[in-house]
This record gives C-alpha cells, structure tokens and sequence, in this order.
C-alpha cells in the first residue's frame, strides 16, 4: 500500500482501513478486523472485509468495487489470484479457504475448509460448499452449486467424487501454515 494507505497488520489492532480512493470512483471504507497480512504488490480495491489471521500474497488482487467481497479468518489469497465481486452480488468466502496461486474467482461464495486450485477459474453466480477441493485448472461453469465435500476437475468442471478425510484435513493445514508465513513474513517485513 501506499503511504497515504493504512491498513490492519499481524500484530496490530482492528480499525478501519482506507483503500483504493485513487482506483475507483466506488472505493469505500473496508473494515477490518483483527490481524492480516498482504504483501507490498497486493491489490485491494474497494468494499473488501478482511477476516483475523488472513494473507493476501504478491501480486494478488481484490476489487470490491461492485459488490462487497469478505474474507473468513485464516483465508489466504496466494500469488496472482484475482477475485472481483460481480455487480450487486457480495462474494463470501469463509474461514479457512486456500486460493491457489493466478485463480480467478468471480462466484458468490466459497464455503470454509475449502481449497481453490492453482489456475481454477470459478465464473459468475457459482457456489461452492464447506470441505470442497476445486482441482487445478478446473473451470467452473456461471451458476453451478458445489455441494459440500466435493471435489471438482475438468473444463468444464464437474463433480467427480467426494473429498476424503485426509484431504480435508489438508485443507485445515494448508490454511493455517499461509496464517503462519504470514506471521512470519509481517515480522520480517511489515506490511509496506
């Protein structure tokens, strides 16, 4: 962020945050709250709620400029993803959700414990349940609803089986070693 931006830091305390005025004619005033990080080539636009404990990594982008966009705890936004909430249509995303690196996410909502795969792309008015795996690469047609525990692959995507245990368990620790890099990389480097 800019010098003129201010945001809420791994370590800091909640407040409000400042964001994207220079981007957008319907930027606002996101609120946040608790500890996050994002790194110094992150983009965040707009009506964007960042839960406790979360990541945005470099180059990643998030326009609420549209519509809001919130952030569950512990969810991270790997490098060069994208996800823009369509006009009018909040995008939710709960606690605990993986974003691979370059995915494009412009669906409603993502249910917790879920891991978007590297490349995936999740189009308009799509829905995707608790525990669900969205496989590398898979493209997920506008308004599909994802039933929880579903892994998903293909173009376009389909679902192929239920997620195991072990997968699931997965999820949960991938969430929380991104919450811990985050930690570290904020001590290192603050957010800039």
């Amino acid at each position: 962020m800019s010098g003129s931006q201010q945001g809420n830091t791994i370590g800091g305390n909640s407040r409000d945050l400042r964001i994207g005025e220079s981007f957008h004619r319907k930027a606002t005033i996101a609120k946040t709250t608790d500890n996050w990080y994002h790194a110094s080539s992150a983009t965040i636009v707009g009506d964007v709620h960042i839960g406790a404990d979360c990541s945005i990594w470099y180059g990643a982008v998030l326009r609420g400029d549209d519509a809001r966009i919130s952030l569950g705890e512990r969810t991270n936004v790997q490098d060069l993803s994208m996800i823009h909430a369509d006009p009018d249509k909040p995008l939710t995303i709960g606690d605990d959700v993986t974003i691979g690196h370059g995915a494009i996410i412009h669906c409603v909502s993502i249910g917790s414990q879920t891991l978007i795969g590297m490349g995936s792309v999740l189009l308009e008015d799509v829905t995707v349940g608790n525990h669900c795996l969205i496989a590398a690469g898979a493209v997920v047609p506008p308004g599909s609803h994802i039933p929880d525990g579903s892994l998903v692959v293909g173009v376009p995507g389909k679902v192929v089986r239920e997620v195991t245990e072990k997968e699931r368990t997965s999820f949960i620790q991938s969430a929380k070693k991104y919450a811990d890099n985050a930690c570290d990389f904020f001590q290192r480097y603050g957010n800039k």
